[in-house]
């Protein structure tokens, strides 16, 4: 796998972002704005005007190179970071901007400069910032591109990357737990490696929707909390999951739920990938997993196992290819499929 997380804030609340469910810690000054993304749907944003700490992290593993995507619209500028990428509690490499709106690629937290951008960002626009680092002690590597472009950016070969001995980081932050003004939001993100033959690179500006049940699958073996297993898509279909009003329920290995989704309306040039998101909790002692599913030309196609903790979190299944023909997604291969959750242990 390479490409590892992506996010489009549209399908959860401030409250499900501040009770770390999708991303794994958050500043107290992050909020989800539902409208204020750039389509009109959510983003990350903040929530006041005044020297505030916001900030979301994404845990990973430790990788030797990180490519990161994401689309800013800033409204003010100020001098201050706004992407760190992180081994162990040391900031390894971060990205500033100053008040010009340059951008400054750092070793550590803002610790040694290696470059500053040519460009400058404006404000009160979307810009779409991709960063790529390797991580080594003197063959480290900076490419920053925006709008799909690297000129008058950042391209450093041949750098000490790394604030600590180990030539890797394994957390992604966007913000920083400083105080700051900077006021900012992010949309469209994406997070991947260097590990597999596809998605290992830029992938450009790219937008990442989200798409809700609209109709049953083939499968319904779970337990609606209307207590029957009649049009469960209707107890997983909100906009900002609500925990224990709504859900389906199983506690029986093998069981599966899939359902039909919205049509995807646009026609991109590729489709990088589907990531499936399940929030599950389990309500009992012992051991439970849970897998995604994709039902494709009527054929279930499972994906890892993955243990449920006790309180509702936000499991990821990206899946990089349709599974029906080992290939990227195509428009009309996403509008065919099914979508949906397994007990899978």
């Amino acid at each position: 796998m390479t490409l590892r997380f992506i996010d489009g804030f549209d399908h959860y609340a401030t409250a499900d972002l501040q009770a770390s469910k999708k991303w794994n810690s958050t500043g107290t000054a992050s909020v989800i704005s539902a409208t204020d993304g750039r389509r009109g749907t959510g983003c990350w944003a903040h929530s006041s005007t005044g020297f505030d700490i916001y900030h979301i992290n994404k845990t990973l593993d430790n990788q030797a190179t990180y490519i990161v995507g994401f689309a800013m619209y800033i409204t003010n500028l100020t001098a201050t970071r706004f992407l760190e990428i992180i081994d162990g509690a040391t900031v390894q490499f971060s990205l500033a901007l100053d008040v010009s709106g340059h951008i400054l690629a750092y070793r550590g937290a803002g610790t040694t400069l290696l470059e500053t951008s040519t460009n400058t960002l404006s404000i009160n626009t979307w810009n779409y910032i991709e960063c790529k680092v390797t991580f080594d002690n003197s063959d480290g590597v900076v490419d920053i591109h925006v709008n799909g472009s690297g000129t008058g950016w950042i391209s450093l070969t041949s750098q000490d990357t790394c604030a600590t001995a180990n030539e890797y980081a394994s957390i992604i932050r966007i913000g920083t737990t400083a105080n700051n003004y900077l006021r900012y939001r992010i949309d469209d993100l994406y997070i991947c490696d260097t590990n597999g033959s596809v998605n290992n690179d830029f992938l450009g500006d790219v937008r990442v929707d989200s798409y809700l049940a609209t109709g049953n699958g083939n499968h319904s073996d779970f337990t609606g909390s209307d207590s029957d297993s009649t049009d469960n898509y209707l107890l997983i279909d909100d906009t900002s999951p609500d925990g224990d009003t709504t859900y389906v329920q199983s506690a029986t290995v093998g069981h599966i739920d899939t359902y039909g989704f919205a049509d995807m309306t646009h026609t991109p040039a590729s489709i990088f990938g589907v990531q499936i998101v399940m929030e599950a909790k389990k309500d009992d002692s012992g051991t439970r997993g849970i897998a995604g599913m994709v039902r494709q030309d009527s054929t279930d196609y499972a994906g890892s196992s993955q243990v449920v903790s006790t309180s509702y979190v936000d499991y990821m299944d990206i899946r990089e290819t349709d599974p029906a023909t080992a290939t990227a997604w195509t428009k009309a291969g996403f509008n065919s499929a099914e979508f949906g959750i397994k007990v899978s242990e």
